[in-house]
């Protein structure tokens, strides 16, 4: 069968599939599908800043073995088997695995409804319509993104104007630094389905107001501590130094 298909990124989140362990060439799909269509820098969790080009992902042995229901082992040799094929090539450091998809052009070049890309589009006339809805809502987003001011802070999925930053900024106050905070929520939101990826703005809001209150509880307990030992002090100095 010769031809491509443009697959949307939410598809496995439908309900019709069950949740068991991928197949070899599920994995693949989600490799290419959750490579980055545009460079963007990305900060680990261990707080290195890692520069991600198009048609790269950078990830973890452990995270993938999650995402797809295996164990590392599996994980690690069939990334070498794509290696070995010439599908990828990966550059493993302490932060993980960079993983670049080899001729990435060739599977999301851009190509009109009725134009090629090495081949005809194959698929049923009545897809068209919704097809080509999808790919102009495409153009739409990255042209307004083009358009937009520089985001304050843009990871794989969260991203915040400087007015949303700055508001972040003011009300989580308590966060020493934001800024690597948010790069660690990216990260894990990366590993999540698409279907809760959605509402990464309310849930990330929710997490960053749970991680002030940890903050401030703990902040709390050593000022506390720090009154009592001040009391201790002042009590033993009242006492001439002896008990």
């Amino acid at each position: 069968m010769s031809g491509w298909i443009r697959l949307h990124r939410g598809w496995r989140d439908c309900g019709a599939f069950s949740c068991e362990p991928a197949s070899e060439r599920e994995a693949w799909v989600h490799l290419l599908e959750t490579a980055a269509w545009k460079p963007m820098i990305r900060r680990c969790g261990k707080g290195d800043v890692v520069e991600v080009a198009r048609g790269q992902l950078h990830t973890a042995e452990r995270t993938l073995a999650r995402m797809w229901q295996w164990d590392r082992k599996r994980v690690k040799r069939f990334l070498k088997r794509l290696e070995k094929y010439s599908m990828i090539s990966q550059k493993t450091g302490p932060s993980g695995n960079l993983i670049t998809i080899c001729n990435y052009d060739e599977y999301q070049t851009e190509g009109t409804i009725d134009g090629t890309i090495n081949g005809t589009i194959q698929g049923p006339s009545e897809d068209h319509p919704r097809t080509t809805q999808e790919e102009r809502k495409e153009r739409k987003e990255r042209k307004e993104e083009k358009n937009t001011s520089f985001y304050e802070f843009e990871g794989a999925v969260i991203r915040l104007s400087s007015k949303h930053f700055s508001e972040w900024k003011k009300v989580y106050s308590a966060i020493p630094d934001l800024r690597s905070e948010l790069y660690s929520l990216d990260a894990w939101w990366q590993g999540q389905p698409d279907a809760r990826r959605r509402n990464w703005f309310n849930a990330s809001k929710g997490m960053l107001n749970a991680k002030q209150q940890e903050i401030r509880k703990q902040e709390r307990a050593r000022s506390s501590s720090l009154s009592r030992l001040a009391a201790e002090v002042k009590q033993y100095a009242g006492d001439g130094g002896h008990e």
